[in-house]
């Protein structure tokens, strides 16, 4: 067990670093079993039956754990953050998130929730000396951070961040302790003694936020796209395709036997036994009569099938797909006849609907980083009244065809919902933010253009003399 102890600290402090520490150790080992699940380097556990010695350390891999994760975050495109009544981009969030490569970290925030149930972004003062950002925006995985749960103010009463291991001993180094008022960085320095250095804060809360997945009443950390369902699956799948592995040695090698034949039938030229695999393997065999002038009885036993193999994988891959909201195509299940547009929706269905409620809970964690980054940078203890309705921005988590999503904004905005040129038209046909700001910059200058153009054309006209102003009176008889 892990223990970090620390005379700069005061008593509750003490208290409140060794809680985190003791429940990050508890959840550390099950947490190293879904990483080994998703990155494909669980060892199956050794049974004893269906395998033979042989074939022990045969290196059988199923990559579902993985794509449990991977198929739902690849669904989970955060576009920035709109506030309504203003434009996004002049509270600097995007400026701020860009500085610190959200776009990359927030996807990998994304898978880190779906194997671990939970992970947390720090968000602190960074030290631009050193080339740190302004506002340091830290993404934390559940193996290295925890944190302490306030139901009532439904946020995190303290959190720990544990990161660095000394590769001999497993024991940490360095440790974050995040509290309301300031944040303790404890390094342990030579002769094991803990240094705390004190970074105090204005925010009034502690500046980490957890990102959940299916997050609940008694379980406020959320729960595992890795569950112990879809371990044993995984368990069941690597299984059946090792006895798949022994069953196609046989199936390729089939078993023959033969009845009163001598030892001499075994013997090859040089007068060695001949191996299992040059009995069963030669493509002429050569009897000869026994002691009583009989011909010995070849005979060969029915050849196994793969079938049933390929079977019971297929129903595994079934109940993975029920638990999973993956689609049975998505894991290798192909049909006899191709689906139909309208029968692939309705097998992603299942999935859109777990995508959109991460979503809103996924969402909400987001929301809360961008408002104590912007907290951070301008050295607020409350989040402004013009960001207490900012919200993410997710693409369509059903991903439609360039084809579909147009014509639903077509028809939005012949229908008078949107106007051609607003900035949710524009979304709505799939641009990303700089390709939509492009587009208005070209709009304004093409509107300018034809303005100026109107202008000169007034002009012209105006400053043109009159024809009928030469013109002499004249008088008709």
């Amino acid at each position: 067990m892990t223990r970090i102890l620390s005379d700069d600290l005061t008593e509750a402090e003490q208290f409140t670093l060794s809680a985190l520490v003791a429940q990050l150790d508890a959840k550390r080992p099950r947490a190293a079993v879904r990483d080994a699940y998703y990155d494909g380097k669980k060892r199956l556990d050794r049974y004893g039956i269906s395998i033979p010695p042989q074939m022990r350390d045969l290196e059988t891999v199923i990559g579902w754990p993985a794509k449990t994760c991977d198929v739902l975050a690849s669904r989970l495109h955060l576009g920035g953050f709109v506030v309504p009544g203003q434009s996004s981009a002049d509270t600097g969030i995007e400026d701020i998130f860009a500085a610190n490569s959200m776009s990359v970290e927030i996807p990998q925030a994304f898978v880190s929730t779906f194997i671990h149930g939970v992970s947390f972004v720090a968000v602190t003062g960074g030290d631009t000396s050193i080339g740190e950002p302004e506002v340091l925006i830290q993404t934390m995985s559940a193996t290295e951070a925890t944190g302490l749960w306030d139901g009532r103010r439904r946020r995190l009463a303290a959190a720990l961040w544990m990161p660095v291991f000394d590769a001999r001993s497993r024991k940490p180094q360095t440790a974050v302790l995040y509290l309301d008022d300031q944040v303790i960085t404890l390094s342990k320095e030579y002769g094991g003694k803990w240094m705390a250095v004190r970074a105090p804060h204005k925010l009034g809360r502690v500046p980490v936020v957890p990102l959940r997945y299916r997050p609940r009443m008694g379980r406020p950390f959320g729960m595992s796209r890795i569950s112990r369902a879809v371990i044993s699956l995984t368990d069941q799948a690597v299984r059946t395709m090792l006895r798949t592995e022994v069953s196609a040695e046989f199936y390729s090698s089939p078993q023959r036997y033969m009845l009163g034949a001598d030892e001499s039938a075994f013997v090859g030229p040089d007068g060695q036994a001949r191996t299992q695999w040059e009995a069963v393997l030669g493509k002429m065999l050569v009897i000869g009569r026994d002691d009583s002038d009989q011909i010995p009885t070849v005979g060969q036993f029915p050849q196994l099938s793969m079938q049933p193999h390929a079977e019971h994988l297929r129903s595994i891959a079934m109940m993975y797909c029920g638990e999973t909201d993956i689609p049975p195509a998505n894991v290798g299940i192909i049909h006899d006849n191709p689906s139909s547009a309208d029968a692939i929706d309705a097998a992603w269905a299942g999935m859109v609907g777990v995508a959109e409620l991460c979503q809103v809970e996924l969402g909400s964690g987001l929301t809360e980083v961008a408002q104590l980054a912007v907290m951070t940078r301008d050295g607020l203890s409350s989040v402004p009244d013009e960001l207490l309705r900012l919200r993410p921005k997710f693409r369509d988590a059903s991903i439609p065809t360039k084809q579909a999503q147009t014509q639903s904004t077509v028809m939005q905005i012949t229908a008078g919902v949107l106007r051609p040129d607003s900035e949710i038209a524009l979304e709505q046909l799939g641009y990303d933010q700089t390709d939509i700001e492009r587009i208005q910059s070209e709009h304004k200058r093409a509107v300018a253009g034809d303005r100026l153009a109107q202008l000169l054309s007034v002009a012209k006209t105006v400053s043109a003399p009159d024809p009928a102003a030469d013109v002499p009176n004249t008088v008709v008889a």
